[in-house]
């Protein structure tokens, strides 16, 4: 589930990792219980949380109004607010800043030439 792939990778030799290890020992009576969140907290969770993570509205719906707001300068600005932050150790590295750019066409190849980028 992707969900506790993104989750148990944020957590993943942090402080969370430990009180994750710490909680299962106490409240589940594991002797030896993974660092990691399992489907039953995904479970407990989505149910805390039902009203915030579901929507009443049709996909379509959902899908418009994202569509609408995925512009060309919200992403730039996303991109420009956050770079910060993934490249730093407290998001773990997320992203890694190179010296200069890399451009990519529509297939993912590596390009040179302006003409031929994609995105």
């Amino acid at each position: 589930m992707q969900v506790l792939e993104i989750a148990n990778f944020l957590v993943k030799d942090t402080e969370k990792e430990e009180e994750i290890k710490e909680w299962k020992q106490k409240h589940l009576k594991m002797k030896d219980p993974q660092n990691e969140l399992g489907k039953k907290y995904w479970c407990n969770f989505f149910t805390r949380h039902h009203d915030v993570l579901t929507t009443k509205k049709p996909f379509t719906s959902t899908m418009q109004k994202r569509a609408e707001w995925c512009t060309k300068e919200n992403l730039c600005q996303m991109c420009e607010k956050n770079y910060g932050y993934w490249v730093s150790d407290e998001a773990g590295n997320i992203a890694v800043e190179l010296p200069e750019p890399i451009w990519f066409d529509k297939a993912g190849n590596e390009v040179a030439d302006g003409k031929l980028l994609f995105g």
